[in-house]
């Protein structure tokens, strides 16, 4: 089976080497890689009392959305020349920014976030763009996937034994900023910009319906999965699971990210070209672990929870590239998958916890599932209108 987009035609695609690809990928872990950092450094700097409580929360929430904001933005409007001079001007900001949270305090320590939000969207159009209008996208997006759940759980790994017992949180801070500066070295690899396809230059430059649901089931998708997932903890307590145990529950979870992505790898065309059904099937995997969750039946079935989230939440990133590439061969609307996935997991955690409390959770499964639904029925209502285009690879 051929590992290439039917529509456009694979001559009117860019052509990306291999060391292109790892160079935007790489770039994309750089960018993202405070996303799987945030409760670590965050909650280093509370305890450090550099921050309240309302400022993290602030600073969590405000880096998220300037993150997809940006990538949105550009996504939708900006051309897609330039590429290696945007990424040096991405990288910069995100350096700077990151330096200047040493000796920053309270709401400083806010707005430098925010501006580190603005680097990390710039670096991840790049990496979607690339991946986007490569000849095998969803192999690419798998790849980026797993790319960032590894180097996420090295860095998380690895800061606490070294630099953060010296520099407490101003260690994590200048790590980031010297690998910052240190990505500089990636972008020669960078293509110089992508040029537009034949279907992009013939139509409206414009998002039709189909391709905002494909988005909207996106934005559900990514709000279901992070507004559980802040929320693990006490669900677990909630469930009876013994702390011990559920300390795992987020190496697990893990695990099955990499285990979700990898397969997403191996088996890239195949599950590209059917990822409205593997996406339909993760979003009724997703209910039936709320239920089961729901039932408060011990540390069994809650395990089993957080490994079939896990292994949805990358399976579902990677795939809702090539669903959006079926829905949109113009690629427009993959351009804007980004944002609306990190605009999602900002939004998650508001929605679910909105009518919850410390002794009253059942407002998260309850909010949870019915993010998980709408997820569902916006795929549905995507891939029911004409105008879908086969993706295999």
């Amino acid at each position: 089976m051929p590992e290439d987009i039917s529509i456009p035609s694979k001559a009117s695609l860019a052509q990306v080497s291999t060391r292109s690809a790892a160079s935007a990928i790489s770039l994309g872990c750089v960018g993202n890689l405070i996303l799987g950092l945030q409760p670590l450094l965050l909650g280093a700097l509370l305890d450090e009392h550099r921050i309240s409580i309302a400022q993290l929360t602030h600073a969590a929430m405000i880096e998220q959305l300037t993150i997809g904001v940006v990538s949105g933005l550009l996504g939708g409007l900006a051309p897609r020349r330039r590429l290696r001079v945007i990424a040096v001007i991405a990288l910069v900001v995100l350096a700077a920014a990151n330096a200047a949270c040493l000796p920053a305090r309270g709401a400083e320590l806010v707005l430098y976030r925010a501006l580190c939000g603005v680097g990390s969207g710039a670096l991840l159009w790049i990496t979607g763009a690339t991946i986007a209008f490569s000849q095998a996208p969803a192999r690419l997006s798998g790849l980026f996937v797993g790319s960032q759940s590894i180097s996420q759980f090295g860095f998380a790994a690895l800061l606490p034994v070294t630099l953060m017992p010296m520099f407490g949180s101003n260690g994590g801070f200048a790590a980031m900023a010297a690998l910052s500066v240190a990505s500089v070295g990636l972008i020669a690899y960078l293509p110089v910009s992508i040029p537009d396809i034949a279907h992009e230059k013939s139509e409206l430059q414009r998002v039709n319906f189909v391709t905002i649901a494909g988005l909207a089931a996106a934005f559900f998708f990514m709000a279901a999965i992070v507004g559980f997932w802040v929320f693990v903890e006490p669900l677990a307590s909630a469930n009876r699971v013994p702390r011990i145990i559920a300390q795992y529950a987020v190496a697990e979870n893990l695990a099955a990210q990499i285990l979700g992505a990898a397969l997403c790898v191996m088996f890239a065309s195949r599950l590209a070209s059917d990822a409205r059904r593997v996406l339909s099937v993760s979003a009724v995997a997703f209910l039936l672990a709320m239920a089961l969750v729901w039932t408060q039946a011990g540390s069994g079935p809650f395990l089993v929870t957080t490994f079939v989230h896990g292994f949805i939440w990358n399976v579902g990133l990677t795939l809702f590239t090539p669903l959006l590439i079926q829905l949109d061969p113009t690629r427009r609307g993959a351009l804007l998958l980004p944002g609306a996935l990190l605009l999602g997991g900002s939004a998650g955690p508001l929605i679910t916890g909105w009518y919850a409390t410390d002794t009253h959770l059942a407002p998260v499964l309850v909010t949870a599932a019915a993010l998980g639904v709408g997820w569902l029925l916006a795929l549905q209502l995507a891939t029911a209108l004409p105008g879908r285009h086969p993706v295999q690879g």
